[in-house]
């Protein structure tokens, strides 16, 4: 019984036996020397299929602890991201190589895909980050934003000065009150501008 579909002919193996104690018994010296056969079989494939699954394990185990150790080391490489260009440098690097290794045992799988994608969403992150500081649509927003609310605080010190200059301690008080509240939203905006030119 040289076969390698372990669940199919595990399967066969099965009906077989299910069929053997169906059939009935034949006389017994050929019932035991058909059952010697029949079991050197079974045993000769689930030995077989027991060699190749523990290959399979040692050579599964084996590409886990490489596969964590590559992991580990692009974590500490990459995380916390403060260089952009390397940290997708060294992903794309890590990548690279952690593919090329083999399957590992099918309870770690869930636990490195998840590190794998946390490491892919840091970068990403990073990268959105990026974008977000250097769009030049939002940047020239941010410009306008900080110009016109400057051209406002212009306004209303003007508006303040010509109040306090007739005597109108209301106007001019009002004034300040808005010259105050714009000039929270002018350091806001500037705090915004300041994060494009970084």
């Amino acid at each position: 019984m040289n076969s390698t579909e372990w669940g199919a002919t595990s399967g066969a193996f099965r009906d077989l036996m299910a069929r053997w104690k169906a059939a009935g018994a034949a006389q017994r010296e050929v019932d035991d020397a058909l059952w010697t056969e029949f079991r050197g079989l079974q045993d000769q494939f689930f030995g077989a299929r027991q060699a190749t699954l523990t290959e399979q394990d040692t050579e599964f185990n084996a590409n886990l602890e490489a596969k964590e150790a590559l992991l580990a080391r692009a974590e500490a490489a990459i995380l916390p991201v403060s260089d952009l260009a390397s940290a997708k440098a060294a992903y794309r690097s890590f990548l690279e190589d952690f593919n090329k290794l083999g399957k590992v045992p099918r309870d770690a799988i869930r636990p490195m895909d998840a590190r794998v994608r946390a490491l892919e969403a840091a970068v990403r992150k990073a990268e959105d980050d990026e974008w977000r500081r250097t769009d030049p649509e939002a940047r020239a927003r941010a410009e306008e934003t900080v110009a016109m609310l400057s051209t406002e605080i212009d306004r209303l010190n003007d508006r303040a000065s010509k109040a306090a200059a007739r005597g109108d301690e209301k106007a001019a008080a009002k004034a300040a009150e808005s010259i105050a509240t714009y000039q929270s939203w002018l350091d806001q905006a500037k705090t915004t501008l300041a994060d494009f030119t970084r």
